[in-house]
């Protein structure tokens, strides 16, 4: 009996601990149908969990107490992280740009954050259309230019196109189309009606260029990080 009450107790403290760093954690959290469900079907899982440890009459008490303790803290674990998981995600947006610099990290005002590559160079993963393009960000580019692959990716249908505007590239002139591209989004910026143009041959990878770039708010680089403003 003494056991009894004396787990009694300790939920009773746990369910109190629980509902205040809810009420901390999120102060509206009690104030609409859905929250109150929520918070009625942890506390269910917490007496279910602790129905379980009065049925084990045969548990000496201080293994039933570690065990307790153990349980509430996996518990109080998971109810920070879903209070604060807004606050986490950002961290893994950050982290993951610095893993994979490909990748446009999203800020919490909605600018776009690219992290520069071991060899000098902003590369972004971007939409074209409803295609995945990988581009190299290029301030010295008139236009978004796409290598003939990506564009026929994208739905460009390059060979219907007239390849007659020469191209200064790194390996010489080439011959390029020009084309209107439906869609480039880069995160959560996304940029309607793009002028662009497709290269038959003498590139490797697609380029962001000034058609794009001076269709954002402004843009701007400081170390190793390109920031873009929609």
């Amino acid at each position: 009996m003494r056991n009894y009450w004396l787990w009694t107790a300790v939920l009773i403290a746990a369910v109190l601990a629980l509902v205040s760093m809810l009420s901390r954690g999120s102060p509206n959290v009690l104030e609409d149908n859905f929250s109150l469900a929520r918070v009625i079907y942890l506390l269910m899982l917490l007496g279910f969990i602790g129905s379980g440890f009065f049925a084990a009459q045969q548990m000496r008490l201080a293994a039933a107490i570690k065990q307790a303790v153990a349980w509430f803290a996996i518990f109080a674990v998971l109810v920070v992280g879903y209070t604060y998981r807004e606050d986490f995600n950002t961290i893994f947006e950050r982290v993951s740009g610095e893993v994979a610099p490909a990748r446009a990290v999203s800020t919490a005002v909605g600018n776009i954050v690219l992290h520069r590559r071991d060899n000098g160079h902003f590369a972004v993963n971007a939409n074209v259309n409803s295609s995945r393009v990988q581009f190299l960000v290029d301030t010295g580019a008139s236009d978004v230019a796409l290598t003939y692959r990506d564009a026929e990716r994208a739905g460009l249908e390059p060979w219907n196109l007239d390849f007659n505007i020469p191209y200064r590239t790194a390996n010489g002139t080439a011959y390029g189309a020009r084309v209107q591209i439906q869609s480039i989004t880069v995160g959560d910026i996304k940029i309607y009606n793009v002028e662009g143009s497709v290269m038959k041959d003498g590139m490797d990878v697609s380029l962001l260029g000034m058609s794009f770039l001076d269709r954002l708010s402004s843009y701007e680089v400081r170390g190793n990080k390109m920031t873009m403003r929609p």
